[in-house]
This record gives C-alpha cells, structure tokens and sequence, in this order.
C-alpha cells in the first residue's frame, strides 16, 4: 500500500513498514504536542512537486480538511489565490479531472480534521470527494453517517499522543500520589475557570491540590505523577490533551460532558469521573469531593483511563486503526 500524507502532522508515518510506504509532504503549519507551531519546511513542498512530476500512484492520498472558501487572517495574494482556486474546484468535474493529473486514477483519498470546527469542510467533501473523513470535533448525529456527493463516511478522529512519551510517563509512576487533585493550564474559557475554582474551594476543605502557576512541562509531569485525580477541562473545542497525559501519569481525569454535543471516549465511572458541564464550581467540588471519599473508585478509572489511550489515543495505536479503515475500504 502506498500512501501520499499532505497533513501538517501525519498520523501514518509509524506505521511504515514492507507492506506499507508512507510519504509525508507536509503542507502548513505543524503543532507538536506540548510544543510551539512549526512551519513546514520548503523541501516538503519540493518533494510533494518531485513525487507528482515523477508520476507515481499511490493508492490513497491523506489531505488536511481543506476550508479553501475560508479567508479571513490571509493576506491580500492569499485570498485571491482561494478565491480563484474555489471558483475553478467548485465544478465536480474540473477536480476529478486534476485529481487524477496530480494523483492518477486509482488514487483513494481520506480528510483528517483537527480543526475546531464542529461541521466538515462542505468543499472538502465537494471538492476531493474522499472515502472517508476523519473528524476531531465531530457531531454524536454524524459518526458513522455518509455526506457529500460520493457519501464520504464520517469518523471520530481521536486526540494522539507519542507513543514515547506516554511510556516515559508511565515509567515515572511510583504510587498514589501525595496530592489529592491537579490543576494546571490557561484559564480561559468557562469550564477551565469553573474547575480552578472548584480546586480552591477543595483546598479550603483540606484536601492537597497542585496547582501549576507557571509554564514548565517538567514541573506540569511531576505534579501529574504525585496526584490521584486531574482536573482536564477543554482546551480546542472540546477536546484537549490534558485527559490523555493524566491517563498516561497515572492519575484519574475529572472531565466534564460536551456542550456542544460532540463525540468522546469519556465514560463516567469506567475511564474518568464526567460531570454535567452545567454544575457549578461548588457542585464540581461536592463531585469531586465524592470520588476522594471512595478512593477504592479511583483506580480502575485510572486502568480504564490508560486502556483507552493505549487503543485509541497512542500513536501506533491510531495509526494501525486508520490503516485497517483503508484496508477494509479496498
């Protein structure tokens, strides 16, 4: 199977292998986790020139999720060159028909969403007509469903993670932990703000909190690995990595439902402790405060935490899943 990935971070790169030859041109700006964007680097782009000038086929090409009608934050020559490309993408055959000139006839081709929209890219469905979209912030109503005109089916995309840092992690827990809750990050939308207040009020009641003030990932891991439960409210849209990384330290992820009603992993009582995004910071105390009192709760959240990440979240793990999507497609 030959893959051509054009995503700014490629999901496909660990699951190279004989049967498998993964091409990665990257195509914009790549966020690393617990890291600063990157720009993509020119010789992405001339290699992506080099593998269509030399006319290889792949069997399926990755794409990012493709908001080319979107301009707002381009510059003047940005816009125009969308507005233009739009016009011209916008008849189904004009893009079938540069498809195969780039990418050859029996190209497949998938959508990866990380974006925190909470709907499909419409042109991207138009535009590339994929088999299958990939979707972060995706609707409960539309997992499974089929749109655009081919009837591309829509998938959750779950959050990753390195496979070498939830090792590393792992490796570091040695107990239960002195601290009873964590809390850390930018508080910055309600639910963040909710659950710092609602560790306060818990420290008022004399249960051990860490909360992080500072930005130091050294000191964010090792608060992570000393404490029994982890506060992990949104960060992009509703998803975030904070549940992930406290799954992977060994502590239980407090987090709470999604208000707009996206899809998630999170199961009250199996791999977290999930609470109505509606309860106050005093109501999210009394939940918390509850989950302390029964401690013998607390650890097979933490086991059900950390087998969910192992077979969704982890690199290889999500990697092998999109493979077997492709192959099942064939």
């Amino acid at each position: 199977m030959k893959i051509l990935d054009l995503t700014t971070d490629s999901l496909l790169l660990v699951a190279r292998s004989p049967e498998v030859e993964v091409v990665h041109c990257q195509t914009g700006n790549a966020v690393m986790h617990s890291g600063c964007p990157k720009k993509a680097p020119r010789s992405a782009m001339v290699r992506l020139a080099f593998e269509l000038l030399r006319g290889r086929r792949y069997d399926w090409v990755i794409v990012p999720p493709v908001h080319i009608t979107w301009t707002t934050g381009n510059g003047f020559l940005r816009r125009q060159v969308k507005r233009i490309a739009a016009w011209f993408f916008k008849n189904p055959d004009a893009a079938r028909f540069m498809r195969r000139v780039f990418f050859g006839s029996k190209a497949r081709f998938a959508i990866t969403d990380y974006s925190d929209q909470f709907r499909p890219s419409e042109f991207g469905l138009t535009c590339i007509e994929p088999d299958h979209y990939f979707m972060l912030n995706v609707p409960c109503d539309l997992v499974g469903t089929c749109m655009g005109p081919r009837n591309t089916l829509i998938h959750y995309l779950p959050t990753v993670m390195p496979d070498e840092l939830i090792d590393s992690l792992g490796a570091q827990r040695t107990g239960p932990g002195g601290h009873d809750i964590f809390v850390a990050g930018i508080y910055h939308n309600e639910q963040r703000i909710k659950q710092r207040e609602a560790t306060q009020i818990l420290a008022a009641r004399g249960y051990k909190v860490f909360e992080l003030g500072e930005k130091s990932f050294g000191k964010f891991t090792a608060g992570l690995l000393d404490s029994k439960l982890c506060m992990a409210g949104k960060g992009l849209a509703y998803h975030c990595f904070r549940p992930l990384e406290a799954a992977a330290a060994g502590a239980a992820p407090v987090v709470h439902g999604a208000e707009e009603g996206t899809y998630h992993d999170w199961v009250n009582g199996e791999n977290c402790f999930l609470y109505d995004p509606e309860l106050t910071a005093e109501g999210i105390a009394d939940f918390v405060e509850e989950a302390l009192r029964t401690p013998e709760r607390i650890l097979p959240v933490v086991e059900g935490a950390r087998r969910l990440l192992n077979e969704r979240h982890r690199a290889s793990a999500l990697a092998s899943n999109l493979l077997r999507t492709f192959r099942g497609s064939e």
